[in-house]
């Protein structure tokens, strides 16, 4: 029998890290036929749960439409019209099974179908990341290699042309970027490159995590060779660092972190720290990214800013403020 995982549980999947088995045993599969053979039952979907740290239900795709159905323990969908090739990636299981799960670009282009605008980007940016949440690490999340990029989702739309939510994925795209490092870093990607009549503050945007033109002089002064800003803006010589509560904690960090603060304005940066005080409330994260138009070379507050107050008020509530877990995030039930 096949078992594909699909929907809100591929996405969690994906993005729940608390396995630690980001790609044991995954390869692409390039095609389902829509006669493939499939059996689910209570037992087997709960097993499936426990063993991907999956909610229930576990959301399945059913190769024949008699077979859409709903239980305590699944909720099973029917095979589209046509898959694109690479929709799915088989996962090493203990079932006697083939268990599939949708690939990270069939997760986007999912979530693109059902969820506000605002979400879609989150959620691109969440499967483009260089962490993954993990409820077993100290700081609820872990580092690891990037399961997709903007670059494969873009691939993998082009041969989707046609299916329910291509449009809104391909527009979503262009807000997206690679190698976010925290749901912090995510939030604050979000709310920058949005447009303003989408609820952001449409700055140019940023490059994450990316290394740093330092001065060689000033490397070598300060002894420091490399070093990478949270989020960057090259051609205006401005970086953005997220300090948490959690982080910086020890001296020789706060040593540390003051001598890197040094080398990148010694080396022509205009270096933004914000902290969570600054991130607090409505009013604030509005006074942060206001100073960031500014040193962008932007208009601090616009008329088309003013209009849109509203619609930025929900979304920076949405993305930053309400601090969302990530089943918060996949499970809310305004999506269902």
């Amino acid at each position: 029998m096949i078992i594909p995982i699909i929907n809100y549980s591929a996405l969690e999947f994906w993005l729940d890290g608390t396995d630690k088995n980001d790609f044991a045993g995954k390869k692409e599969v390039t095609e389902l036929s829509s006669h493939f053979p499939f059996s689910i039952s209570k037992r087997l979907s709960e097993n499936l749960a426990k063993e991907y740290h999956l909610s229930l239900p576990v959301s399945l795709m059913a190769p024949e439409k008699r077979n859409r159905d709903a239980t305590c323990s699944y909720r099973l969908f029917s095979y589209p019209a046509s898959l694109p090739s690479n929709s799915f990636v088989e996962l090493t299981d203990h079932f006697g099974e083939t268990v599939l799960v949708s690939s990270p670009e069939y997760c986007f282009l999912f979530a693109a179908s059902v969820l506000p605008f605002y979400e879609v980007v989150r959620i691109g940016c969440m499967l483009c990341a260089i962490y993954v949440f993990d409820k077993t690490e100290a700081m609820q999340q872990r580092s690891r290699i990037p399961v997709t990029s903007t670059k494969k989702i873009q691939r993998f739309l082009q041969s989707a042309k046609g299916m329910r939510g291509v449009k809104t994925a391909n527009t979503a795209l262009h807000y997206i970027v690679d190698n976010c490092n925290s749901p912090m870093e995510v939030s604050l990607a979000v709310l920058s490159s949005l447009p303003l009549y989408r609820g952001g503050y449409a700055l140019e945007k940023p490059a994450m995590n990316i290394i740093l033109r330092l001065s060689s002089t000033v490397s070598n002064q300060l002894n420091i060779r490399q070093i990478r800003g949270d989020m960057v803006w090259e051609n205006q010589k401005v970086v953005v660092e997220y300090d948490s509560n959690l982080s910086h904690l020890q001296k020789e960090q706060h040593e540390y972190d003051k001598r890197r603060a040094t080398a990148i304005t010694m080396s022509g940066y205009q270096l933004v720290n914000l902290t969570a005080g600054q991130l607090a409330s409505f009013r604030a994260v509005e006074e942060t990214f206001i100073m960031l138009r500014h040193l962008l070379g932007m208009k601090k507050k616009s008329s088309e800013m003013g209009k849109n107050e509203e619609q930025r008020w929900e979304t920076v509530h949405e993305i930053l403020l309400k601090k969302k877990t990530l089943q918060q995030i996949l499970f809310d039930p305004r999506w269902y």
